[in-house]
């Protein structure tokens, strides 16, 4: 009898161990306005997000911010990338990716004051901090939307360039394929177009010779054509189809693959089933190796409605995240396209809400980025959801998250500190600091300098056990001195 009650109650505290937990988030940075874009779930259950951040006070500059976000949902590391008179984008949701080396890196574009533009590759590291980041030019105008690491630790890029043709004798806007290596260093370089206005948005490697990409050909305002590509391993075309616009006319060119190795088309399509029905409604379809369609989802209503990004879960069902105005808009499919649940979802009373990315968690809920309308104007939207997509009646509160990173922020973790030491500073000015680390008898035991917002890890392995000082110098001025005890662990 023992015995069942002690199982019974083992039973229980297990389900309540494992209970699904949800919350409902915002993130304002120095009252700008933020667009989230991608996210990725880490292996300590922290989120990774890259953001747009817009300042809307001066209006001459935007940056791209990389938050890392504990479970707890604050924020452990925020990274910045802007300078002022220039607008650098992040690259379209799921252009967050994770290396090889389990380091990071996205893609995006600057653009300057002068409206000309340069594609961006950034690395990052396993912390956050910027490894480097590298511009490609090719032509006026370049944009890069998407990346994808390929079997030799390659990057392949996609966007668009706009250049001066003389051929043609007129400026030629065409879709860019790029390849890059570790380092940045430009290895090939591709465009696809024609007279008509051509641009990239997503690329896949589907073997060791074999790239998957998607482009739209814009003719006119109105008429808009699908177009799918796949090449070989430097870029040239193997083969190729478009979706002319008696059946696709408007933007659906954004792709993902499946786990039976075929193909996800989403975007909008031009059809009316009802007839109140809004003209372009959102779809998702599957396509096979010939590039045809298997099966056709369409979100037909008579709201304008919108998907940001597609994945095909391990179980093989497949959720979409978007919006359908006003509300953010997630749902959930069979792999053969049948609806098994979608949900809509509000910030408060925001009148403009959407999801634009999200991961599974290993709770088999979701964690979602996107963007909510409130009293700071637009701000980053972090949602979590149960496998249901239901946001808890019970949930945590709801709140904004303020992140002034005007002032210089400086501090050691953890401490005790017994295997790693990690100092982390803010200043948002992308301004050169010193790190100074002296012992109890006030010797300098460590000095380095750093430029811009930086997490430092300290290598404990030339610090004994004790009472050191950790200092950080700015202008010539001290911004923090903290005491930290270092505590290193003994192998028995």
């Amino acid at each position: 009898m023992k015995a069942q009650i002690f199982i019974c109650a083992f039973l229980l505290i297990s389900l309540i161990g494992k209970a699904q937990i949800t919350f409902d988030t915002t993130y304002d940075h120095n009252l700008n306005q933020e667009f989230g874009i991608s996210i990725l779930l880490l292996p300590d259950s922290a989120y990774l997000c890259t953001v747009n951040s817009f300042n809307f006070a001066t209006g001459n500059n935007q940056d791209l911010l990389l938050y890392k976000i504990k479970p707890t949902r604050n924020i452990s590391f925020l990274t910045i990338l802007g300078e002022d008179s220039s607008y650098f984008y992040g690259g379209l949701p799921g252009s967050l990716i994770k290396l090889h080396d389990e380091n990071y890196a996205s893609c995006g574009t600057k653009v300057y004051y002068n409206n000309n533009s340069d594609g961006i590759y950034i690395k990052y590291d396993r912390i956050g901090n910027i490894v480097f980041y590298q511009l490609y030019h090719g032509g006026y105008q370049d944009a890069l939307y998407n990346i994808t690491e390929t079997y030799d630790h390659g990057i392949v890029m996609i966007g668009y360039t706009t250049y001066y043709d003389s051929i043609q004798n007129k400026t030629t806007d065409d879709c860019l394929l790029m390849k890059v290596d570790s380092n940045g260093k430009v290895l090939w370089r591709k465009t696809f177009g024609g007279l008509e206005v051509d641009a990239g948005y997503s690329v896949h490697e589907i073997s060791e010779k074999r790239l998957f990409i998607s482009c739209l050909k814009k003719f006119a305002i109105n008429n808009l054509v699908s177009w799918i590509i796949i090449t070989d391993s430097i870029g040239n075309i193997i083969q190729e189809k478009e979706f002319n616009n008696s059946s696709l006319n408007c933007d659906a060119a954004f792709t993902t693959t499946s786990l039976d190795n075929q193909y996800f088309l989403w975007g909008c399509i031009d059809t009316i089933i009802n007839s109140n029905d809004y003209s372009s409604p959102a779809f998702i379809g599957k396509l096979d190796e010939n590039l045809n369609f298997v099966w056709k989802t369409i979100f037909n209503g008579p709201t304008l409605n919108g998907i940001l990004n597609v994945r095909q879960l391990s179980d093989s069902s497949i959720v979409f995240v978007g919006g359908s105005y006003p509300y953010a808009w997630i749902g959930k499919l069979t792999k053969s396209g049948k609806m098994i649940w979608q949900k809509n979802f509000q910030h408060d009373t925001s009148p403009d809400n959407y999801f634009a990315d999200f991961q599974q968690t290993w709770d088999k809920g979701y964690i979602i980025t996107g963007s909510t309308n409130g009293p700071t104007g637009q701000d980053l939207w972090l949602v979590k959801l149960d496998s249901n997509g239901v946001l808890a009646t019970d949930t945590f509160n709801t709140g904004t998250v303020m992140i002034d990173t005007k002032k210089p922020s400086f501090k050691a973790y953890p401490n005790p500190a017994t295997d790693q030491l990690y100092i982390e500073f803010n200043d948002g000015k992308n301004e050169t600091w010193h790190l100074i680390i002296t012992d109890s008898y006030g010797r300098r035991v460590f000095k380095k300098n750093y430029t811009g917002n930086y997490v430092v890890e300290v290598p404990l392995n030339t610090l004994s056990n004790g009472i050191y000082f950790v200092q950080g110098i700015l202008n010539g001025k001290s911004i923090n001195a903290q005491p930290v005890i270092i505590q290193k662990t003994i192998d028995p």
